[in-house]
């Protein structure tokens, strides 16, 4: 990846690895989404990996940013779902049996607003990320 500073902003060379025919091409790192000129951040790195508090590795094999979550998941957590090859974010608002709960998605135009019923196998805690902060904990988000 290479990182080029420019007149409109900071810019990545991006390579998509599951793509090999798509060309390395520029991405300002935040672009206008809105009328309203509202800049939106484009690009992030990959999410860091998750542990369960009993499943931990030894720290000192960890290399880089990484996850701890405890080891149920509650009503009221903010998670990111996979779902339909992509990650949605919602707040968890029921636990169900064997492993389920409810979600609810953020409301538009960050999500659909609906809510569902997933596996907590495809649960991840939700993280926001900034070139500036990292990977941080997201601020409470009303749904």
């Amino acid at each position: 990846m290479n990182i080029r500073s420019t007149k409109a902003g900071i810019a990545y060379s991006l390579e998509y690895i599951d793509f090999p025919d798509e060309k390395i091409r520029l991405t300002k790192l935040y672009q206008k989404a809105t009328k309203l000129g509202e800049k939106h951040l484009m690009v992030r790195p990959w999410f860091p990996p998750v542990y369960r508090e009993s499943n931990l590795p030894d720290v000192d094999t960890i290399v880089d940013v990484a996850v701890v979550a405890n080891e149920m998941w509650k009503v009221g957590d903010l998670v990111d779902w996979w779902y339909a090859d992509c990650y949605w974010t919602g707040r968890l608002t029921k636990v169900l049996e064997n492993e389920k709960f409810q979600i609810k998605l953020l409301p538009p135009p960050k999500g659909e607003g609906n809510s569902y019923d997933v596996s907590g196998k495809d649960l991840r805690p939700a993280l926001d990320w900034s070139p500036f902060d990292g990977w941080t904990i997201p601020e409470v988000v009303p749904l």
